[in-house]
């Protein structure tokens, strides 16, 4: 589990960069910030007055992300004796 680990925590690290944005500036600017969610891999916190906001990210990133929740969810199945082992 510890390579899994450190992925992960590498994964989180290219994300120390996060643009946030609010509706408006969503809408002014969106071909732009698609570009950098689409070419630098940029993280879009979007913003509102009500409710928790979104995020948005590539589709290859969300694939990654739920690639990796889905090794971590085997693993913790593994570690409370459910499933096979695959070695």
């Amino acid at each position: 589990m510890n390579n899994i680990e450190f992925s992960l925590n590498s994964y989180v690290n290219t994300y120390v960069n996060m643009v946030a944005v609010n509706y408006s500036e969503l809408r002014s600017d969106l071909k732009s910030l698609l570009d950098k969610v689409e070419h630098d891999n940029e993280l879009v916190v979007i913003k509102r007055s009500k409710g928790s906001g979104a995020v948005l990210m590539s589709i290859k990133e969300y694939n990654d992300l739920r690639l990796a929740i889905d090794v971590l969810q085997g693993e913790l199945e593994l570690a409370r004796g459910r499933g096979i082992a695959m070695e």
